[in-house]
C-alpha cells in the first residue's frame, strides 16, 4: 500500500565489540553519583543509519538490573527545594519546572567542563527535529495532516518564529537573562530553544500521585522508543529513607566503592524525599542487541508534534489516524439536505425540521473530542462518525424522541419544535428548552440536546436511511481528503529526514480515510457487512459504546413521509 512504501525501514545494528571511550566515561561518571549502569552496556552506540541508541556489548538475563539512577544522578531542578537550585534568582524558582529545568541546564552548559554535569551535557544532541526548527517549506509538507492544523501558524512568510514560544521569550525569559547576565552570559533565543527542545524530547514525567517532572535522566534518555522487540521498562520509586533504596541485583564488585559514592552523594540531597528510577531487562538480551523501551503509546502525529519524529513500520506505532472535523460533517449533512430536497422526488421525510437543534446536538456528541473525529485503518467507523449525520438526518419524530430518552426521563425537557419557519434557523422555533421550575426557577432556560452515541445498527433494514447516512459521510471524506496535496515535492532547502516523516505521515493518514470511505459504502449493504472483510478491505467493526441504557431497543428511522 502506498502507507507501507512511505513506512521508513527499520535499520539494523552492528554488535559492538567493547564500550566506546564516550560510554565508559559517562557510566563512570553516573557510578561516582551513586548510580548503577550494567558493565555489558554500550550507551552510546549507532544504528546503521546514524541514530544513537544503547546496545547490550554482551548477553544479558532476564531481570538483571540494566540501569538505576537515585536523585543526585538525575537533574531535579524541577523540584522546588533541590539542592542543585540553590544559586537560582527567586524570579526563575517561581517559573515552571519545565523552564527552571531548560534555564538551569542553560547554565551549566555555560560553565562548560567545569560543571558538575558536563558528562553528562556534553552528550546532549546539538540539533532537534521538533517542529520549531521546521524551515517554511519542510512545514508545508505536513499540509492536510493533522499536526499541520497544530503549526500552520508557527512561521510567518520570513521564517521567524512566533506564537507562544516567541512571546515566552521575549516577555519573560530574555528580561531573566539580561538581569542576570552573569548565569547566562551568552543566551541567546537559539540556545533557548534548543534547550527547550532538549527537555521536551528527553525530560521525564513522573503521572504518578505526588510525582512531578521533568526530570533529566542520564542514560535512561538514551534508549530510543519502540512499541516491538522492547526489553525494559521505566519504574521510579520514592522513599522518605534513603536507606529503603539498595541496587537490587547489582553486584559490588560491578561498582567499586559502591556503598562510599552512594552515601556521599546523598548526603548533600536536602529533599524530604528520595527518588529512585530503574530500568531491568524484562527478557534475556543477546549481544548487539539495541535496547528498547516504549515512552507512550503515541500514533505518528503525536510522536512528531512530542518528540520531532514518526516511527517506522518495523516500531508498530498506533495506527496513523485522520482527523475528520465536525464543521466538515455538519456541511456534508446540509448539501445532502439541500440537495435531496432540490430533487424531482425530494427526501423520503423532511429534512429540514429542527436543524439547529441537530446541529447543535452534533456539536455536542463531538465536543468529547474537541470537534474532530480520529479514523484508522484499525477503526475506520468509529461510533462518534456514524451518529452525527444519523442525528441531522433520521426522521424529526425519532430526533425528537431520542432527545427526550437522553434527558434519562426528565419530563420538564421538551421536545424540539417541529417548525421549518425560516428554515428551521429561529432560535424561537429550534432549540431545545428547559420548561420553568416552579420552586426554583422563573426563567425558562434553553437546554441542548445530548444524545448518547449510535452504531450503524440504526440503518440495518433502512436502505434510504442508509443512503443519507452514505452520502453525507463520502462527502465529508471527499472534502477531508482535498486538504491533503495530491503531489508534493520537496524544496531543495528540505531535510531528507524531515521529508520522510512527512511523506509518512501524510501517507498513513491518506489510508486511513480510504478505509473509512470502504466501510462507509459497505452500510449500503447493511451493518452485518462491515465486520466482514475480503482482501485488502479493513474489518469495519469498531468497537461500540452502548447508544442507549440497557434494555432499550435501538431507534430506527420510521417510515413516514412528510415531503
Amino acid at each position: 500500500s502506498e502507507y507501507a512504501q512511505a513506512c521508513l525501514t527499520g535499520m539494523a545494528s552492528t554488535p559492538p565489540r567493547s564500550a566506546s571511550p564516550e560510554s565508559a566515561a559517562l557510566a563512570a561518571w553516573l557510578r561516582s553519583r551513586g548510580a548503577y549502569v550494567h558493565r555489558a552496556l554500550e550507551l552510546c552506540g549507532k544504528r546503521s543509519d546514524g541514530v544513537r541508541g544503547a546496545f547490550a556489548l554482551a548477553p544479558i538475563s532476564s531481570g538483571s538490573p540494566l540501569i538505576i539512577l537515585p536523585g543526585p544522578a538525575c537533574i531535579r531542578a524541577c523540584e522546588i527545594g533541590s539542592s542543585e537550585c540553590k544559586w537560582m534568582p527567586q524570579e526563575v524558582l517561581e517559573l515552571s519546572p519545565v523552564l527552571r529545568v531548560t534555564l538551569f541546564i542553560m547554565h551549566e552548559l555555560e560553565r562548560g567542563p567545569g560543571s558538575d554535569w558536563s558528562p553528562y551535557l556534553q552528550g546532549l544532541p546539538q540539533q532537534f527535529d521538533t517542529l520549531e526548527f521546521w524551515n517554511q517549506n519542510e512545514l508545508a509538507l505536513l499540509s492536510g495532516t493533522g499536526v499541520y492544523d497544530e503549526i500552520a501558524k508557527l512561521r510567518d512568510p520570513s521564517g521567524d518564529l512566533i506564537g507562544a514560544t516567541r512571546v515566552l521569550w521575549d516577555k519573560s525569559i530574555a528580561p531573566i537573562v539580561e538581569r542576570h547576565s552573569g548565569l547566562w552570559p551568552n543566551c541567546s533565543l537559539e540556545a533557548f530553544l534548543r534547550t527547550c527542545a532538549a527537555v521536551r524530547t528527553r525530560g521525564f514525567f513522573d503521572t504518578a500521585e505526588g510525582g512531578g517532572g521533568p526530570y533529566m535522566l542520564p542514560a535512561i534518555d538514551l534508549l530510543n522508543h519502540s512499541r516491538a522487540n522492547t526489553c525494559t521498562g521505566l519504574v521510579v520509586e520514592r522513599s522518605k529513607s534513603r536507606a529503603a533504596f539498595d541496587m537490587d541485583g547489582a553486584k559490588e564488585a560491578d561498582i567499586p566503592q559502591r556503598k562510599a559514592a552512594k552515601l556521599s552523594s546523598w548526603a548533600d540531597d536536602d529533599e524530604s524525599q528520595s527518588i529512585v528510577f530503574s530500568m531491568h531487562a524484562d527478557r534475556d538480551l543477546s549481544a548487539g542487541e539495541e535496547l528498547l523501551h516504549t515512552y507512550d503509546d503515541f500514533d505518528n502525529s503525536s510522536l512528531l508534534l512530542s518528540y520531532g519524529y514518526v516511527a517506522p513500520c518495523t516500531e508498530a506505532p498506533l495506527a496513523p489516524t485522520a482527523r475528520i472535523k465536525v464543521e466538515v460533517l455538519l456541511e456534508a449533512c446540509a448539501a445532502v439536505r439541500d440537495a435531496r430536497h432540490a430533487a424531482v422526488f425530494g427526501p423520503p421525510w423532511d429534512l429540514r425540521i429542527a436543524w439547529a437543534d441537530r446541529e447543535k446536538a452534533g456539536r455536542a456528541v463531538l465536543a468529547t473530542y474537541e470537534g474532530v473525529v480520529a479514523v484508522s485503518e484499525e477503526e475506520p467507523l468509529p461510533d462518534a462518525l456514524v451518529t452525527v449525520p444519523q442525528l441531522l438526518l433520521m426522521p424529526f419524530e425519532d430526533f425528537a424522541e431520542l432527545c427526550l430518552d437522553a434527558s434519562n426521563g426528565d419530563h420538564n425537557v421538551e421536545a424540539p419544535s417541529a417548525s421549518t419557519e425560516g428554515g428551521c434557523d429561529s432560535n424561537a422555533h429550534c432549540e431545545l428548552q428547559i420548561a420553568s421550575d416552579a420552586a426554583n426557577r422563573t426563567e425558562p432556560t434553553r437546554a441542548i440536546c445530548r444524545p448518547p452515541l449510535l452504531d450503524a445498527s440504526a440503518v440495518e433494514d433502512e436502505p434510504e436511511f442508509a443512503a443519507l447516512i452514505v452520502e453525507a459521510l463520502i462527502r465529508a471524506i471527499d472534502v477531508t481528503r482535498q486538504r491533503y496535496p495530491s503531489v508534493v515535492a520537496a524544496p531543495a532547502d528540505c531535510d531528507t529526514r524531515r521529508v520522510r516523516a512527512a511523506e509518512t505521515l501524510r501517507a498513513g493518514e491518506l489510508a486511513a480515510l480510504e478505509a473509512t470511505r470502504r466501510c462507509v459504502l459497505k452500510l449500503l449493504a447493511g451493518p452485518s457487512s462491515l465486520s466482514e472483510s475480503s482482501g485488502d478491505d479493513a474489518d469495519c467493526h469498531s468497537p461500540s459504546v452502548p447508544s442507549r441504557s440497557e434494555g432499550n431497543e435501538k431507534k430506527r428511522p420510521r417510515s413516514t413521509d412528510t415531503r
